[in-house]
């Protein structure tokens, strides 16, 4: 009888316990400031990228016009009006009618640069 009393013994039974309102809070608060952490992280990982790709599209836009001045497409005289035309003509940009505006919206400038400047066809991207 000892052996089948110790095989069948119930366990005693634990009371749960619930969470308290303070626990949640707490837990609320964390997340919280997790969140807010990798929101911040986020915008500026955005913003980075945007600085990322203007920089990258102006230098695409200095070499596609560079390319049309050289091959005479282009003067250095009428680079301010005929660079969007040239942009939208080539083959290697995709998608061109984004291209001509950066991630903000806004326009590019090309004009002609310092004719004295170390590069042959110097030419100047800016923002609007």
């Amino acid at each position: 009888m000892a052996v089948e009393s110790m095989v069948f013994k119930k366990k005693p039974k634990r009371l749960k316990r619930a969470i308290t309102l303070i626990e949640m809070i707490v837990v609320l608060m964390i997340l919280t400031m997790i969140t807010g952490a990798l929101a911040y992280n986020y915008k500026k990982s955005i913003d980075e990228g945007k600085k990322f790709k203007a920089t990258e599209m102006t230098a695409r836009i200095k070499t596609l016009v560079e390319i049309a001045i050289a091959e005479g497409r282009i003067t250095r005289n009428n680079i301010a009006t005929e660079w969007e035309k040239e942009v939208v003509k080539s083959p290697l940009i995709q998608s061109s009618e984004k291209f001509l505006k950066d991630a903000k919206e806004m326009k590019f400038v090309v004009s002609a640069g310092d004719e004295t400047a170390e590069d042959t066809l110097p030419v100047k991207v800016e923002h609007s």
